[in-house]
């Protein structure tokens, strides 16, 4: 069963192996049935899921619903047309099989949602002229995650991946004394997070910098309203990050390698005024603290919402 926009239901139900829907004895609006041979081959499948998404885009469009969200980082504020590079436009004409005349939402990663018409599709250039630009709300917290990268790659990954999807402004990966990661992909992980911004409608793309070595990082000057370090030792008086979060307030939370911070880094991070915080009992591998992190924070300020 499909569910088709209401002018194309007629010319949908022309077409062999489709009946209409019937519901004590009426036909239902905007719903065709097909039959089996109507989808046996890739094509003919190809043509039903088109029929679905077409309704589900205009049920979107009229409840301002963004059902996909792209990332064009160079958009003038002002900018009245948009050109994509060929990888998007690929994207956007094969994969999502978009054609002249549909709607596309694209931000630029500081906050802009731009709603946008396709002028022209090709797997090489696509080209959407702007139709509304708005300014969408920041997160009402300032979060940066200072964390050292683990020993293995795809676990830090993971933390840049769902740390940008709950809510995260800047992460600095850090150089520790224990560290068994020294070098990482910038490119790449850049490209995890941009996808991850798309993936969960944000609208902010979060500063990644480059890495530094952890006493370098304590050199900079650091503005936010609570700096926190985690780590091991329990001789050290901790206080809950829950019982820190404060509407409007800017963290910087430091989270150490797989080895923990040295006695060292700890102490120096002390005289500069970071306080030591505690996540709980339990002891956490370096990726699932700073994610413990990032959601305390964001659901302290109500800001996850499930999509």
């Amino acid at each position: 069963m499909v569910r088709v926009v209401s002018e194309k239901t007629e010319a949908a139900l022309a077409q062999v192996h489709r009946y209409p829907v019937y519901c004590k004895g009426k036909p239902m609006k905007e719903f065709i049935f097909v039959h089996s041979p109507g989808f046996d081959t890739e094509e003919k499948l190809q043509r039903c899921l088109e029929l679905g998404i077409a309704h589900l885009e205009r049920k979107a469009t009229e409840k301002k619903i963004i059902v996909n969200l792209f990332y064009q980082q160079d958009i003038r504020p002002n900018a009245s047309q948009i050109n994509f590079d060929k990888e998007e436009s690929r994207h956007i004409n094969k994969v999502l099989r978009k054609k002249e005349g549909d709607l596309l939402h694209i931000t630029n990663g500081n906050g802009q949602l731009f709603t946008t018409e396709i002028l022209s599709s090709s797997p090489k250039n696509c080209i959407a002229t702007v139709l509304n630009i708005e300014l969408k709300k920041p997160l009402p917290y300032s979060l940066h995650m200072a964390v050292a990268p683990t020993k293995l790659n795809d676990r830090f990954e993971w933390f840049l991946e769902k740390a940008t999807e709950m809510g995260i402004t800047e992460i600095t990966p850090i150089i520790c004394d224990h560290s068994e990661r020294k070098v990482i992909k910038k490119e790449r992980y850049e490209k995890i997070i941009v996808s991850a911004m798309k993936q969960s409608l944000s609208c902010y793309l979060p500063k990644l910098n480059d890495a530094i070595p952890f006493s370098k990082f304590l050199e900079l000057p650091h503005s936010e309203n609570f700096k926190g370090i985690a780590h091991c030792d329990d001789d050290v008086s901790k206080v809950h990050l829950k019982n820190v979060v404060n509407p409007g307030s800017s963290y910087l939370i430091l989270i150490g390698p797989e080895g923990d911070f040295s006695k060292t880094e700890v102490k120096n991070a002390s005289k500069l005024g970071f306080k030591a915080i505690s996540l709980g009992d339990r002891r956490l591998r370096t990726e699932t603290a700073a994610i413990a992190v990032t959601g305390i924070i964001a659901f302290s300020f109500d800001s996850l919402a499930v999509i």
